[in-house]
């Protein structure tokens, strides 16, 4: 997993839909969505429910959220 995949996944969770997320980002839908089907796989659980067209964080989801925050956190304190 890298560092872009998990500030992909932080990004869709604070925008709470992989569209604006892709907006902010400046990147497609479509490579958001398969980075984040990507991911969830590796992982082997959901990070979000997919409700009505928003994205909630899953219990799996906020331990993973957390994480890739910590790890993005650390990265820019040792930059």
């Amino acid at each position: 997993m890298t560092d872009k995949q998990l500030e992909y996944i932080v990004a869709i969770a604070s925008e709470g839909n992989v569209t604006h997320a892709a907006a902010k980002l400046f990147v497609g839908q479509s490579s958001l969505s398969q980075t984040l089907s990507r991911v969830e796989s590796e992982i082997g659980a959901k990070i979000f429910y997919r409700r009505q067209g928003a994205l909630v964080p899953t219990p799996a989801g906020e331990h993973f959220l957390k994480a890739a925050r910590d790890i993005l956190e650390i990265k820019k304190n040792l930059l």
